[in-house]
């Protein structure tokens, strides 16, 4: 096996080359073009909110919740969540609320 191979393949560059920067950027108007062709658009997020410590009942946000609790209980309005289903509902108001269609979806 000659240097800079592995089983399978070539092994990636290393971290900091630039090949991965340039690589990103060619791709990054990629989801534009794929909708596009598809006849639909894309809307891009705007700031970040923490959609797993956000009660999806209440909107009270729990800063206390650590990374590994999987289901929590609301400090607010006692409500008892799951954090993965609790995240993908905050994920999809959130959505929803910014492109305005949230009272179009109940």
């Amino acid at each position: 096996m000659r240097a800079g191979q592995r089983p399978g393949g070539v092994i990636p560059e290393t971290e900091g080359s630039g090949r991965d920067e340039r690589r990103l950027r060619d791709v990054s108007g990629l989801p534009e073009i794929q909708a596009g062709a598809a006849g639909k658009g894309i809307h891009r997020g705007g700031p970040v909110r923490p959609a797993a410590k956000t009660c999806h009942v209440c909107e009270c946000v729990n800063e206390q919740l650590s990374a590994r609790a999987r289901t929590w209980a609301c400090p607010a309005c006692g409500a008892s969540l799951t954090r993965k289903v609790n995240t993908a509902r905050n994920l999809r108001e959130f959505g929803l609320k910014e492109i305005g269609a949230l009272s179009a979806v109940s």
